[in-house]
C-alpha cells in the first residue's frame, strides 16, 4: 500500500497570504505581523482521527522574539487559535486534513536539522535592493517561457504594463555584454511573483523547470497561464491553470486580478493607478488611466475617493475632460457606484450632494 501524499502542507504559503491580507483589512496588527514575519512548518506526520477520518496536522510558527515579547502570554493561546481556526476555514476543500492546532514559538526555540520545508509569506524585496533590470515601481513580474512563444510573452507584458505590472522577459530584459544567467537570477531572486506561460513544450526546457524551482524555493506566487490547453507540470501540477487567448479587456482583467490577488498587491496597484490618473497630462492620458482604474477596481479606500476628487477638482485634464464629463458622466458614475455616495459634478467640480431642506414645511 503506498504512502498517502498529504495536501495541505503545500498549501501553507498561499493560506498564509490570504490570511496577512484578512488580519491587514481588519486593523488586526499583532496577526498581520505575525504571519508576515514568522516562519511556520507543518508536522511531518500528522495524527488520524479514526472518528472523524481526518488528518490533523500541527502547524509551528517560529516569531521573532520582538515581535513575541509584545503578545500578552495570557492572550497567545488566543491567538493560536485564531490562526488555527484561519488555516481550517482555508482548507475545508481538502476532505480529510485540517489542522489541529498552531504552536507560537520563540525563533530560538528551532532546533530542528532535518531540512523539513519552512513557510513564509513572501516579502516583498526592498526598493534599495531592486535590481536596475526593473523600470518603474511596478509589481516585479517574472515570466517563464520558452523561446518561441517570446512574442505572446511580450504581447502579455506589454498589456499588464498599462496596469502598472513590470514584466521581467528573459533575455530582452539583459543589458548587452551582461553575464545572462547572472541577470536572470537577479531577476528571479527580485520579482514578486512568476507567470508561467504553458504550451506542450514547456516542460522541456532545463531552463523553465529551474525557474520554477528558483520561485518554489522562495515561495513566491507561481501563476499557470495555459496558452494551448497544456496542463502545470512536477510541482505545480495541483494549480488550476488560467486561459489567455488573448490580449482583450477581459483577459487582461482577469490576469490582472489573479497576479495582484495572489501577491495580495491588489490595494497597492489600485493606489497607484488612481495616482496615475489625478496626475494625467492631457486628455488623452486622463480617458486611458479612467478606463484602466474603471475596468479593476472593485472598491475605494476612503484615502483613494479623497485623492480622486482633490485630483478631479485640482486638475483641467481632469474637470475640463468631455469624455469624463459629457452626457455619460463617467467620472461621476464611477464614483457614485464604487462609494455608494451621491456624488455630482457641477460647473467642473465634483461634491457629495445632500438633499436640501424644505423651508415650506418648517413651522415657524
Amino acid at each position: 500500500m503506498s504512502a498517502k501524499t498529504y495536501i495541505l502542507p503545500s498549501k501553507i504559503p498561499v493560506y498564509l497570504r490570504r490570511l496577512q491580507s484578512q488580519y491587514k483589512k481588519r486593523g488586526k496588527t499583532t496577526l498581520d505581523a505575525l504571519v508576515s514575519t514568522s516562519y511556520f512548518r507543518v508536522s511531518k506526520e500528522p495524527i488520524y482521527d479514526g472518528f472523524a477520518e481526518t488528518y490533523d496536522h500541527e502547524v509551528d510558527a517560529f516569531v521573532p522574539f520582538e515581535l513575541l515579547a509584545t503578545i500578552d502570554i495570557a492572550e497567545q493561546k488566543e491567538i493560536e487559535d485564531e490562526l488555527c481556526s484561519g488555516f481550517n476555514t482555508l482548507c475545508r476543500a481538502i476532505a480529510d486534513e485540517t489542522v489541529a492546532s498552531v504552536n507560537i514559538l520563540d525563533e530560538a526555540e528551532d532546533r530542528d536539522d532535518s531540512r523539513q520545508t519552512s513557510y513564509r509569506v513572501h516579502q516583498r524585496v526592498s526598493d534599495a535592493t531592486v535590481p536596475d533590470l526593473w523600470s518603474g515601481g511596478g509589481l516585479r513580474l517574472f515570466i517563464s517561457h520558452r523561446d518561441k512563444h517570446k512574442a505572446r510573452a511580450h504581447e502579455i507584458a506589454d498589456a499588464l504594463g498599462d496596469f502598472g505590472i513590470v514584466s521581467f522577459v528573459a533575455h530582452d530584459n539583459i543589458a548587452p555584454m551582461s553575464e545572462w544567467k547572472d541577470q536572470i537570477i537577479k531577476a528571479l531572486a527580485s520579482c514578486e511573483a512568476m507567470l508561467i506561460l504553458l504550451t506542450d513544450d514547456f516542460a522541456e526546457s532545463v531552463w523553465t523547470n529551474q525557474e520554477i524551482g528558483f520561485a518554489l524555493a522562495r515561495g513566491i506566487p507561481i501563476i499557470p497561464l495555459s496558452l494551448d490547453g497544456t496542463a502545470p507540470p512536477g510541482f505545480v501540477s495541483e494549480r488550476q491553470a488560467a486561459r489567455f487567448t488573448d490580449a482583450t479587456k477581459q483577459s487582461v482583467k482577469d490576469l490582472y486580478r489573479l497576479i495582484t490577488t495572489a501577491v495580495g498587491a491588489e490595494g497597492r496597484m489600485r493606489e497607484s493607478l488612481v495616482r496615475a490618473l489625478v496626475e494625467s497630462r492631457d486628455f488623452y492620458d486622463a480617458r486611458d488611466r479612467f478606463n484602466r482604474l474603471k475596468l479593476i477596481a472593485r472598491e475605494l479606500t476612503e484615502e483613494e475617493e479623497r485623492m480622486l476628487v482633490d485630483g478631479y477638482n485640482r486638475n483641467s485634464q481632469l474637470n475640463r475632460s468631455i469624455y469624463l464629463g459629457n452626457n455619460y458622466r463617467r467620472f461621476e458614475k464611477f464614483l457614485q457606484t464604487l462609494t455608494g455616495k451621491p456624488y455630482s459634478v457641477v460647473s467642473g467640480r465634483v461634491s457629495v450632494q445632500h438633499e436640501e431642506t424644505n423651508t415650506d414645511d418648517v413651522p415657524f
